[in-house]
Formats: C-alpha cells, sequence, structure tokens
C-alpha cells in the first residue's frame, strides 16, 4: 500500500460547521480558540477565514459575512478563500450551535494525526538514509513529544479545585511523615524550601570558578545516596570529565591529584579497586554531543526516569531566540515546564553578571547574566558568594535571592575541596557580610 499518496485525515465539513457557527454567533470564537488554531484547518481557505476572525476578534470588531468579506479583501486573500459566495455558504448548513465544541475537537483530532502522519514518514524516509541510529530515534520520541505535549496543554490550562483537593491533603501528609521531597545537605536550605518539590525550577547562580558544578556534584551524590536517580547534563564537560568529579567526591579523592594521576602507590591501589567495583545504578549522564535542546532533554527523561535533573550551564543550552534575552526566556519557560510535567525538580547552574557589584546584602535577580526571565521562572535562586578571605578560609556563602516561599536566610558552608568538608557552618551573623565581591580574583 503507497501511504505517501492517500488522502490524510480531515473532516471538512466540521471545519465548515465550526466558521459558520461563528460567523452566526461570534461568542463561540472564544470557546473554540481554547481547542484549535488556524493551523489545524486542513483546507487552507479555512485556516485563512479563521485567523482573519481571531484578527477581527482581537481588534473588538463584529464577524459577520460583510465585515469579513472587506477584511480578506485589504489582505488580497478573498478570492484565494472562495469570494463572497463560499463565505454566505458557511452559514447555509448549520443546525445546531450546540455541537460547536465536539466540531473542534474532531478538527483537531485529525490535525493531531496528519501531524503525527507527517513525522512518521520524515522519519521513515531519513531511515533510508545515512543517519545514525542514536539521533533517528532521539528525533523520533522528540517529534512525538511535541505532539503529545500540545494534546496534554490544551486539557490541563484550568481545573476545578476539587481536582486538587487530594494532591494537597497527598502533600501535607507525606511532608509530615518525613518525606520532605528532594533534599539537601544544608539544614537552613532544607527549612527555606521543605525539600526541593516535584515542580520546582532552581538556579544556583555564581560568578566563573566559584563552584557551581561541584555544588551540583555535592547535591547529585546526596540524592542518589538516599536512592533517588539522577539525570546530570553538562553541554561544557565530557562524561568523563564529570565521573571523574563525581568519583573524587563520592570516594574523598584530592580531585587534582586524581586528575593528575598522582594519587600514591598506596591509596591508588585501594583507590582504584574500589572505583571498578562501583555499579550502583541511578545516576545517568548527558555530557557530549550538540543536541541539548529542551525536546530532547525530555526523550531522555522518559527513557530513564529520574527522579531529579541537574543542569550544569542553562545558558549552554540550545533553543530558538533572536537574541540571547528571547532564547533564554524560551529555556526558562521550557525547563519550568518540564518540572510541572514531569513532577520532578529541574536544579540548574547560571552566571552572575561580571559588570554588577555583588554583596551579601545586594545580590538580587536582575544581576543574574542576561536575562531576569529565569527569575520569573524559577522556584529558587541561591547565590554561591565566595570573596578572597572566604577563599582563604575556605568558606562559602550562599544567599537566597529568591525563595517562592518561607523565610529567607544566608548561611555559610566549608568549601575544602581538599578535605571535602562541605558541611553548614551554625553561626548567627556573617562575619563576612558586608564585604565587596567584585574584586575577587577569578
Amino acid at each position: 500500500m503507497d501511504i505517501y499518496n492517500k488522502e490524510f485525515p480531515h473532516n471538512l465539513e466540521a471545519e465548515i460547521s465550526v466558521l459558520g457557527a461563528i460567523l452566526l454567533d461570534n461568542s463561540l470564537l472564544t470557546k473554540i480558540i481554547e481547542i484549535i488554531t488556524p493551523n489545524d484547518f486542513y483546507k487552507t481557505s479555512h485556516s485563512i477565514i479563521f485567523e482573519t476572525m481571531i484578527e477581527l476578534y482581537n481588534n473588538r470588531k463584529p464577524i459577520d459575512i460583510l465585515i469579513l468579506n472587506e477584511e480578506l479583501s485589504k489582505k488580497n486573500m478573498l478570492d484565494k478563500v472562495g469570494g463572497p459566495a463560499y463565505l454566505s455558504f458557511l452559514t447555509d448548513n448549520i443546525s445546531l450551535l450546540d455541537n460547536i465544541e465536539r466540531y473542534a475537537l474532531i478538527i483537531k483530532e485529525k490535525s493531531v494525526l496528519r501531524k503525527l502522519i507527517n513525522n512518521l514518514l520524515s522519519i521513515a524516509d531519513k531511515g533510508f538514509k545515512n543517519v545514525s541510529i542514536e539521533n533517528l530515534l532521539d528525533e523520533s520520541v522528540t517529534k512525538i513529544l511535541s505532539i503529545l505535549n500540545e494534546i496534554n496543554n490544551n486539557y490541563r490550562d484550568v481545573v476545578p479545585i476539587k481536582n486538587v483537593v487530594k494532591d494537597v491533603v497527598d502533600y501535607y501528609y507525606r511532608v509530615k511523615s518525613g518525606d520532605r521531597g528532594i533534599i539537601t545537605p544544608w539544614k537552613s536550605m532544607n527549612d527555606m524550601v521543605v525539600g526541593f518539590q516535584p515542580d520546582d525550577f532552581v538556579i544556583f547562580v555564581a560568578r566563573s570558578n566559584v563552584g557551581k558544578t561541584w555544588i551540583l556534584i555535592i547535591l547529585s551524590h546526596f540524592v542518589l545516596e538516599n536512592n533517588k536517580k539522577v539525570l546530570f547534563i553538562s553541554p561544557e564537560m565530557s562524561r568523563k570529565a564529570v565521573a571523574m568529579r563525581f568519583l573524587s567526591y563520592k570516594f574523598k579523592i584530592p580531585y587534582k591529584d586524581f586528575r593528575a594521576g598522582k594519587l600514591g602507590e598506596f591509596v591508588e591501589k585501594e583507590v582504584m579497586e574500589a572505583i571498578q567495583n562501583y555499579n550502583k545504578d541511578g545516576l545517568y549522564l548527558m555530557c557530549e554531543g550538540d543536541n541539548f535542546t529542551l525536546p530532547v532533554i525530555e526523550n531522555k527523561i522518559n527513557i530513564y526516569k529520574p527522579d531529579v535533573v541537574f543542569i550544569d550551564g542553562i545558558y549552554l543550552l540550545s533553543a530558538e531566540g533572536k537574541d540571547n534575552y528571547e532564547k533564554m526566556c524560551n529555556i526558562a519557560h521550557g525547563l519550568k515546564r518540564i518540572s510541572k510535567y514531569y513532577k520532578l525538580p529541574v536544579i540548574t547552574t547560571m552566571q552572575f553578571n561580571r559588570n554588577i557589584k555583588q554583596t551579601a546584602k545586594s545580590a538580587e535577580t536582575r544581576d543574574i547574566a542576561l536575562t531576569d526571565m529565569l527569575a520569573w521562572d524559577a522556584s529558587y535562586i541561591f547565590g554561591l558568594l565566595q570573596d578572597s578571605d572566604m577563599s582563604r578560609d575556605k568558606k562559602m556563602l550562599i544567599v537566597p535571592i529568591k525563595v517562592r516561599e518561607g523565610e529567607k536566610k544566608e548561611f555559610m558552608i566549608h568549601w575544602d575541596l581538599d578535605l571535602w568538608n562541605f558541611a553548614e557552618i551554625q553561626t548567627e551573623d556573617s562575619q563576612y557580610e558586608d564585604n565587596d565581591y567584585d574584586e575577587v580574583p577569578f
């Protein structure tokens, strides 16, 4: 059977009924645009008519045959849609307006089927060409997920509160029983966030070389030790580089010596044997390649089912956008949607602006590099601050810049990569509180 020459699924009667019903009752448009877009129509002329109807509605103009005719004439589209006679035809065979939403759903279903067929045909065509199986599988799952998300988004925007009550009750008793979501090694942070929850989008912000990657390594190890699964994404580093950092922390090996191959004969034998026998499941590394897009990340989430996702360098992800601002907006919105849709925390790193003076008291969301759009979507933002005195004393100040709920409280931790000491320092007030952070030598 030659499926390439078969007519794609559509229902012209449903399309005509929807357009005719809107011409008879303009108020129906508000219901229809919640279900379909102009691109969902099979017939190009119907898509043009529906798009023009939306434009009239947005400009607060009535939608009738005369005005629609005039608007299409201005756009030189009237003949393309069949002329005035076709606009009149749209209202000729409308029987019941009560079924309008059902007709819109039929249009949507046919549109989804066409997209699915188009994507599958595209994948089949590439399957006959010289492409890698991994890239083809990634593309296949990504395209299917994009269609699935489009369908789900149509029905998840608004729900009655009774549908959410059970979630609230379950959350209360889960927290009461001691299950506080994804906890961290630091009590002050846990008190602020009550554990990172399934829909949290978290950002750690720091200057270059202050320890953003190590923060994620520490947290991922802590999560893994609590029998949770981790997807660790690093567009910048190789899998080997991330694994070496993780294993250094896991087995408390001096990282510089490990990297340089200078552990010493006695330590080397014991450590390398332990590493070779390390087989704990649950840590998945996505660190190589050039396809760090949100759909590909969703694909990996669906495959490996992690409990938390760590992304080292959110600004290194790929996304559409005419400039960095628009790109970061799309990334921030996308990661927030992923955290909510897949019900898992997404924990990332970002950089402070280089030209802004940082102090413990002044760090704000506007100080985040590229755009404050990240701050709008983020549930929590923590600044990692370290001046020359702290660096000498092997300490770091963690400052809550944005806390969605709860009281902000900065706290100090040890930052000793030699002794692997990152414990929280119990202190009333920070002696470093008023220091400046733009003179730090990094």
